[in-house]
């Protein structure tokens, strides 16, 4: 490309060097291609940005995590996600508020299946907020039923790992 054109942003350049071009087939087609990138880069930067990279999937995976534990019954993988001085709070339940009660909670809970259908994930520093869009089957003192809800978990890094520090439920939709 020439010098005059160098001031240009890169689109703006690549339009004014074509619309200069003698071969207009290979003007137009250049001009094509540029307006089908233009027009693609939106679906493709939203297709990118579903990927997490670096904290923010860490955190996704130890939300995975935290669900498996519940649902397989593993105390000792639930209790690695939870920090010490966790506190938890489920809709229909006592607060539990130590990491003891909620844990002894959970290996109650006969969760038959769960979708973590969107997470969404602010964080600041050494502190994140997960807000947890799921829904669940779940056996509940005898009762098979399914839910729709938000758990809102706040989480801590301590040397150099994520760990769970708080829930709070909020229940969206009931299909029963």
């Amino acid at each position: 490309m020439t010098k005059r054109w160098s001031g240009l942003p890169g689109l703006a350049r690549v339009v004014a060097v074509a619309c200069c071009m003698r071969d207009r087939a290979l003007a137009g087609l250049m001009v094509a291609a540029v307006v089908v990138w233009w027009i693609a880069m939106p679906a493709m930067s939203q297709a990118a940005g579903t990927e997490k990279s670096g904290p923010e999937q860490d955190l996704t995976t130890l939300e995975t995590r935290w669900w498996d534990a519940i649902k397989n019954h593993d105390r000792a993988a639930l209790e690695a996600v939870l920090a010490e001085d966790f506190m938890g709070v489920d809709n229909g339940a006592e607060p539990a508020t130590t990491k003891r009660r909620w844990v002894d909670w959970a290996m109650t809970f006969q969760l038959k299946s769960y979708v973590l259908e969107k997470l969404e994930v602010r964080i600041n520093g050494d502190t994140a907020i997960v807000a947890v869009h799921y829904s669940t089957i779940a056996t509940v003192r005898g009762v098979e039923r399914s839910d729709h809800g938000v758990d809102m978990d706040v989480f801590v890094r301590r040397h150099g790992r994520w760990q769970a520090l708080g829930t709070g439920e909020i229940k969206t939709l009931s299909k029963d």
